[in-house]
């Protein structure tokens, strides 16, 4: 009895090769978008919601295709936009603004988790990259 309601549910959840590779297709073709999307929408406090909307799709769909497809999560991914635009404007000689400013400008709220995320993923403070741009 067990090894048949397996074979039935393992029948059930099968998907063939085609709607394997089109679920594949459309998982890309979203997170592309909302990829765009968070890029052009980085400083404006979003959410995965918001996120998800954007490209039609619902927040748990989107976080299923995220996954599929990256490895990571919207959120994952926004964040690592977030820091990539303060990084590239704390070296920028054109801005002038503080490593407080330039956070916050760049959607994040919280300075004490985006010091942290910054120094786990560049290896120095934001202040230091500030000072290092200063130097120069």
């Amino acid at each position: 009895m067990e090894t048949l309601l397996w074979e039935h549910f393992r029948v059930f959840l099968a998907v063939s090769e085609g709607e394997e590779a089109e679920i594949a297709t459309e998982s890309a073709a979203k997170v592309r978008m909302a990829n765009d999307f968070m890029h052009g929408h980085y400083d404006e406090p979003l959410t995965v919601e918001t996120i998800a909307m954007s490209v039609g799709a619902s927040a748990r769909s989107l976080q299923s295709a995220f996954r599929r497809v990256t490895g990571q999560t919207p959120w994952e991914r926004l964040t690592a936009i977030r820091l990539e635009a303060v990084r590239h404007r704390l070296l920028s000689p054109q801005d002038t603004g503080n490593v407080t400013a330039v956070a916050m400008n760049s959607g994040f709220s919280h300075l004490g988790r985006f010091a942290a995320l910054y120094r786990k993923t560049y290896g120095e403070r934001p202040s230091e990259t500030l000072a290092r741009k200063l130097r120069k």
